[in-house]
């Protein structure tokens, strides 16, 4: 199964913090809508359309919908990932997550938290690097 949905985060604060949040969450949402419209071809309707409706598709449906290009062999054929199982992560993996904390951030004072909207760019970044190396 595939799933699409609008992007979502957990925010705490005031309505400036929530107006903010709710911007971020809109450019990301726009990025994503973006990122499925080159992958399928579809208009930016169809997939804001699809996104708002939480849309599930089978396998089949996917490669259809052009979100996928084709469908795997059984599962039990496929390797492990080190992470489906685990908390670990790769180390070069985790080296690359060092990169994203800022310059200056003391990392042994946990009193010192880089803002809310620094965690979710890192977050974000982070994500990517997973998507990457899943790639791979």
């Amino acid at each position: 199964m595939v799933m699409i949905h609008n992007v979502s985060v957990a925010a705490d604060g005031d309505y400036r913090d929530m107006d903010a949040a709710s911007e971020m969450l809109k450019q990301a949402n726009d990025s994503v809508a973006a990122a499925y419209q080159l992958k399928t071809g579809k208009s930016r309707a169809e997939i804001l359309r699809a996104m708002d409706s939480e849309t599930w598709m089978s396998s089949a449906e996917a490669v259809r919908f052009g979100i996928v290009d084709g469908i795997a062999g059984s599962m039990r054929d496929q390797p492990q990932l080190a992470a489906a199982n685990s908390p670990l992560m790769p180390k070069a993996m985790i080296e690359k997550a060092r990169t994203l904390i800022p310059k200056g951030y003391n990392v042994s004072n946990p009193a010192e938290k880089p803002d809310f909207y620094m965690r979710e760019k890192a977050q974000q970044q982070l994500n990517i690097l997973k998507m990457e190396e899943l790639n791979k």
